[in-house]
């Protein structure tokens, strides 16, 4: 204590609460004191704290070291007040074998080597949170690229290193477009992104340091899918923005954790889009987004901001609800203030809380102040309660201008329960030849929305590219007036959100079957992946939970009628028989 060399009278260990009492055996005097901590432990097998990992080359076993902190176990590694709000600046060295790579968040300050030993120290990290600490040791080998005056390099064991180009690639115009997003540059010296044989996650954010598991960073030129790389640029694009949104600017505590990850979610899915517009990777979030939509209809969902005390708490956390629900959230505000404001607001969040904590109601504060409408108000509404509602629309006029909108909860089993939300409803319409948006909030029950402009409206869709988390359900009239065609009126991922809706309605007992059948019948000509994935998806569940026996026949027949062209557009042939298109169907959908 303060340099003295004074030892604690007494050790307490708390294993639940995961924390250790030191007691003194003679009081401090009020102020400031400086306590010294020296610690041993060993490497885990667990790919928690520091942990140690194998991987095979040439026949032998390489060992290697990471760590996993976050969310809670920086404190398996080093004594610490191991929470996000308590940030610090680290000063780290390590010795290792010297033929090993040893790195860590900050570049590397100066190195020796003595008996075989190397020893690194490293420059002081910003002042950031325990959970963002990372050393990695291994024969590990590099490929750098400077991207606006930072060392970008990707690491990889020597036999992977003809995977790392595309996601240097991917890395270098995540951090270009995102220097511009925020107009405020990247903070550290060097970003390095690592392949690491053994991890629990897809990744990990780490301040100047990345760890990705092997798969999700590294793509074989010659065999990875276009899906495949499309998932690798979107998590490398991920971790990237957190090295604003969570590194720079943290969240106070875990039952904000959505601050984080919700918004590199929604962020990264725009950054990849504009990279490489021909993935449809908007489509690929909607398929993302049906998974949340079905758990939060259960009766057992949580509200995106729940309570977390424990580590398990905390843990729980780590889910589709907050990160996709909180993504949409964040798009469907975006799409409700504005582009340019949503922008304008996340710039003056960054700067004003740089380095520091917040909570949600700061980010609200900045978009408000930003646009001058009621963010905080339809935010506080969509993560403080559990469930979504459903959105119907019902033409007023013959010229379907005017409309009845109204919502309610939508659950899965159709059992009426309380909520009501600040729904921001972008409406798609096409009137005069056009397709138009009109942006309203219903606040209420129910409301009564006049289209813009003059002559009828040939159709509505209340949810715009599927920006809002909630279902929609149309009117006879409405749903019939939905064009069939692929060359105008409704986008591809409209699409097959209209097929998610009627479906889940369906399941629900608050819409008929026969909808359904006969949307899927309509949209048959879009033989494109995510719609025939949708279909075939549907089809296997009808046919295993809802089909009687003797309706077999008839069912295979259809779902050939409506499989069939799709598999020979993807290079199947002609098929042979039914069943056979069944089954594939099957296959596709698991």
């Amino acid at each position: 204590m303060d340099g003295a060399g004074l030892p604690p009278a007494s050790l307490r260990a708390d294993a639940a609460a995961e924390t250790v009492t030191l007691v003194l055996g003679e009081p401090l005097a009020a102020g400031r004191h400086t306590l010294e901590l020296s610690w041993t432990g060993e490497l885990g097998k667990h790919m928690k704290g520091l942990y140690q990992s194998k991987a095979e080359h040439e026949g032998k076993t390489e060992n290697y070291a990471f760590t996993h902190f976050e969310p809670t176990d920086a404190r398996r590694m080093f004594p610490s007040f191991d929470e996000p709000e308590f940030k610090a600046v680290f000063r780290t060295t390590l010795t290792g074998p010297a033929k090993l790579t040893l790195l860590s968040n900050m570049p590397a300050v100066s190195e020796s080597v003595h008996d075989g030993m190397k020893t690194v120290a490293f420059a002081q990290t910003p002042l950031m949170s325990t959970y963002l600490l990372a050393v990695a040791a291994g024969r590990l080998v590099p490929q750098t690229r400077k991207v606006e005056g930072v060392d970008v390099t990707v690491w990889t064991r020597p036999s992977e290193a003809g995977q790392a180009g595309f996601a240097l690639d991917a890395a270098e115009h995540a951090l270009r477009s995102l220097n511009a997003y925020f107009a405020l540059p990247y903070k550290l010296p060097k970003m390095d992104l690592v392949a690491v044989p053994d991890f629990s996650a897809g990744a990990m954010e780490n301040w100047g340091v990345i760890f990705f598991r092997d798969s999700a960073l590294l793509v074989d030129p010659k065999l990875t899918s276009p899906r495949a790389k499309r998932a690798v640029a979107e998590t490398v694009t991920h971790e990237i923005v957190h090295q604003w949104f969570g590194n720079l600017v943290t969240m106070k505590w875990w039952n904000d954790l959505w601050l984080n990850e919700a918004f590199a979610t929604w962020l990264a899915y725009k950054v990849v889009d504009r990279w490489k517009p021909e993935w449809n990777t908007w489509l690929s979030f909607d398929a993302r987004r049906q998974g949340p939509l079905g758990v939060d209809a259960l009766a057992s969902t949580r509200a995106i901001r729940s309570k977390a005390v424990s580590s398990a708490d905390i843990r729980a956390m780590f889910d589709g609800l907050t990160y996709t629900k909180g993504g949409t959230i964040l798009r469907m505000i975006e799409g409700f203030i504005g582009e340019e404001a949503f922008t304008e607001g996340v710039r003056l969040y960054m700067k004003r809380h740089a380095y520091g904590n917040t909570e949600a109601d700061d980010l609200w504060a900045a978009l408000e102040e930003a646009s001058g409408k009621p963010v905080g108000r339809i935010a506080r509404d969509w993560l403080g309660q559990p469930g979504y509602p459903l959105v119907k629309v019902s033409a007023l006029s013959a010229d379907r201008g005017h409309l009845r909108l109204t919502q309610k909860r939508f659950t899965a089993d159709g059992r009426a329960e309380a909520g009501r939300w600040a729904v921001p409803v972008q409406l798609a319409y096409e009137r005069g030849g056009k397709v138009r948006t009109h942006v309203v909030l219903l606040d209420s029950e129910t409301a009564e929305v006049t289209l813009p402009g003059t002559g009828p409206v040939a159709w509505v869709y209340p949810n715009k590219a599927e920006t809002g988390f909630f279902r929609v359900g149309l009117d006879e009239d409405l749903l019939a007036a939905l064009p069939s065609g692929l060359e105008k009126g409704l986008a591809g991922v409209e699409r097959t959100g209209l097929l998610s809706n009627l479906w889940a309605e369906a399941q629900a007992g608050s819409s008929p079957m026969t909808r359904f059948l006969e949307s899927l019948t309509r949209f048959k000509a879009d033989t494109g992946r995510p719609m025939t994935e949708k279909t075939a998806a549907a089809l296997v569940e009808l046919q295993d939970g809802f089909l009687d026996p003797a309706d077999a026949g008839r069912f295979a027949r259809f779902a050939s009628e409506l499989l069939g062209p799709r598999w020979k557009d993807w290079g199947y042939g002609k098929l042979s028989d039914d069943e056979a298109n069944i089954a594939r169907a099957s296959a596709l959908a698991a």
